[in-house]
């Protein structure tokens, strides 16, 4: 490939996700994918959040690979100190960004959310009396939120003062009810003109027993809602800081990876056809007329095969994982796109405003880091 489309690719394939993401939305299509959107699933649980360990195991395996290979050159090593070099710095900005400047001291973005106004809120109930569906934006983080709640008032019960002692029962009379309701909607156990007073009751207390919430980790962990301020979208930083450097290291040892690939083609084929020739029909077809028992014909047309599908699936996962994990590579790299994608499209979450200082966060370092070294760096 070209080094001046790559550099064009690498330059805007994030934003024009999330522009196409946009777009889906304003042509009235976003409602389908955002009905799939679930923040406490498995999938964004253990794979998109964690996304930066993933990026830097599929990452640096593919850079060994490809580039730390017996007889490995000068300039072979060369790349493997650049490509640490890179992620390091990368490292470090994920890491100021997304997790804490120092001890004690909150992220950036969580830095810029407090200096444009926002706190942790605990606007439980809203002025029509139900538990508030923005409060925690899913029903399950909702009930977990209340919960936490409701022990942190009981706990603390016994230290109200006794002009707050009515409010005290009364939030945790509401909250109870809130917690017995079938769901959020039908917790209506809180008066309109209540509702208010119960929220900064919650809000002070929580505040007052927890410490001051200064970081949205804190306020998650303590039943909080982050809201109120201009919160960068850490999903699109993410995304983007991840496509960048998968993309970038790509470059350096793209040609050899699919010069490699290319290469086993078809030993691959011949691996992939092996999944698909296991079937059982397929297999008792092939069992030999008569001359085998039907007992024996069932073995193998039953038995067999799924034994078999399971070994050729094994040698598959085994070959691509060490011989070809550039594959696995551009696999994650779709798989971040896509949640890129996802992030534009579920403007619940955040605003365009947000979505923008989140991708101009990532390409901050990532531009400086990839422009500065293009001239070493093998195109493709």
């Amino acid at each position: 490939m070209p080094s001046k489309l790559f550099n064009a690719i690498h330059l805007l394939v994030c934003p024009l996700t999330v522009l196409v993401g946009y777009l889906i939305n304003a042509y009235g299509y976003g409602a389908a994918l955002q009905a799939t959107l679930n923040k406490d699933g498995l999938v964004n649980a253990m794979f998109v959040k964690k996304g930066w360990f993933w990026t830097s195991l599929v990452g640096w395996w593919c850079i060994i690979r490809y580039r730390a290979v017996p007889g490995a050159t000068g300039r072979d090593r060369r790349h493997i100190v650049q490509s640490f070099k890179r992620y390091a710095i990368l490292t470090v900005w994920w890491y100021i960004f997304t997790q804490g400047i120092w001890f004690g001291v909150g992220p950036i973005m969580d830095l810029v959310f407090v200096y444009t106004g926002g706190h942790c809120h605990y606007d439980v109930f809203d002025d029509a009396g139900h538990v508030n569906e923005n409060f925690q934006g899913s029903g399950t983080r909702t009930q977990r939120a209340l919960a936490l709640i409701h022990n942190v008032l009981t706990l603390h019960g016994t230290d109200q003062e006794h002009h707050q002692q009515q409010l005290w029962d009364r939030s945790m009379e509401s909250i109870q009810g809130a917690l017995q309701a079938t769901g959020p909607k039908n917790a209506e156990n809180v008066t309109a003109s209540a509702a208010a007073g119960i929220n900064a009751f919650i809000h002070d207390q929580m505040h007052r027993w927890q410490g001051p919430l200064t970081t949205s980790a804190q306020c998650r962990r303590f039943g909080g809602h982050w809201a109120g301020g201009h919160d960068p979208s850490g999903h699109v930083f993410l995304a983007t800081l991840m496509c960048m450097f998968l993309l970038g290291e790509l470059r350096v040892f793209g040609r050899r990876a699919l010069a490699h690939l290319y290469a086993q083609k078809w030993q691959l084929v011949r691996l992939v056809t092996r999944l698909f020739d296991t079937g059982p029909l397929w297999t008792w077809r092939r069992c030999g007329g008569n001359s085998m028992s039907c007992g024996a014909r069932l073995w193998r047309a039953l038995v067999e095969p799924p034994a078999a599908c399971a070994a050729a699936l094994l040698r598959l996962t085994r070959c691509i994982a060490c011989d070809h994990p550039v594959v696995i590579l551009l696999i994650l790299l779709v798989t971040w796109l896509w949640q890129l994608l996802l992030t534009a499209v579920a403007s619940r979450f955040h605003t365009v405003r947000e979505h923008m200082s989140g991708l101009l966060a990532a390409y901050i370092v990532t531009g400086v880091v990839y422009a500065r070294d293009a001239a070493a760096l093998r195109s493709l």
